[in-house]
């Protein structure tokens, strides 16, 4: 016996399997939190800095990115070209130095922001 998918099924299976291939990958979250590590690290604003990190690791540039700044007046994206992300995050008003940020719009929120926070989420490159 040969079963075969009606037409309609067909497309259906189709348009679903592409759905789930095109969906966002999730939001790449990083928390920084401007340690600097201490000696012989210690280094409190520098982006390139891993122990300014909750990850210990640099962010990676890129559509899904979301940093969150947490106790920190002063932050220096001093990574080589423009960074791009998704969502930005201060908890404290902060004097953002350094490299241009582009920030990319995505389907999936990273985070909401609450009233007490301050965060940027745009279309548009901002230095």
């Amino acid at each position: 016996m040969v079963h075969t998918l009606r037409p309609g099924l067909t497309a259906l299976a189709i348009l679903a399997a592409v759905a789930v291939l095109t969906a966002p990958p999730p939001a790449v979250a990083q928390t920084w939190t401007g340690t600097g590590g201490g000696p012989p690290n210690f280094d409190p604003v520098d982006w390139s800095n891993r122990f300014n990190w909750a990850s210990a690791a640099v962010p990676v540039s890129g559509n899904n990115t979301a940093l969150y700044f947490a106790g920190s007046a002063v932050s220096n994206n001093n990574l080589s070209g423009t960074f791009v992300l998704n969502y930005l995050e201060f908890d404290i008003p902060t004097t953002l130095l350094g490299n241009p940020l582009n920030f990319r719009r995505i389907r999936a929120a990273a985070s909401p922001a609450s009233s007490n926070k301050r965060s940027a989420r745009s279309a548009s490159t901002t230095t």
